[in-house]
């Protein structure tokens, strides 16, 4: 009899830890969604997921956007940044392209702010392989070496 019992209550935990998987995971990715929408509000967050180091005391963030969703990811920054902490964010993966080959990649959907050519750039780069996560990366970069304005685009796809 006693292990008759025993068996019956190793079932019931059976069934509820087996029952709670689908919601342990469900917490995951809804907890993990959570704090991409919470930290998409954060300059320096969008900033350090752009470049993959958080911005340095001398660059100073005027707009961003950060979309997800499973299989992709956008970036848009607006910053300001000498031409020193600019340089040390373009690594080997950016190239200098010429403006037509920029505006050529740079179409698309942008927010309203996002105007690359706004305020006359003397540089533009370009990477299409920006990030080695994703099975598509692209990414784009104009700057004014006057004002030290910068906008970043990037598209990630897997």
């Amino acid at each position: 009899m006693p292990f008759l019992i025993f068996g019956i209550i190793k079932k019931k935990w059976t069934c509820i830890v087996i029952g709670l998987i689908p919601i342990i995971l469900f917490l995951l990715v809804a907890s993990s969604v959570a704090y991409r929408i919470l930290m998409a509000s954060s300059g320096c967050w969008v900033y350090k997921q752009a470049f993959g180091q958080p911005p340095t005391s001398n660059v100073e963030i005027l707009e961003k956007k950060y979309e997800f969703s499973t299989d992709s990811e956008t970036v848009h920054l607006k910053f300001k940044a000498d031409k020193k902490n600019l340089y040390a964010l373009l690594d080997n993966r950016f190239k200098e392209v010429s403006l037509s080959e920029f505006e050529n990649r740079v179409m698309g959907d942008h927010p309203d702010w996002f105007n690359p050519l706004d305020s006359s750039p003397d540089i533009f780069y370009q990477s299409l392989s920006y990030d080695k996560n994703f099975m598509v990366s692209e990414a784009l970069l104009s700057y004014n070496k006057k004002t030290s304005i910068a906008y970043f685009y990037s598209i990630n796809i897997d």
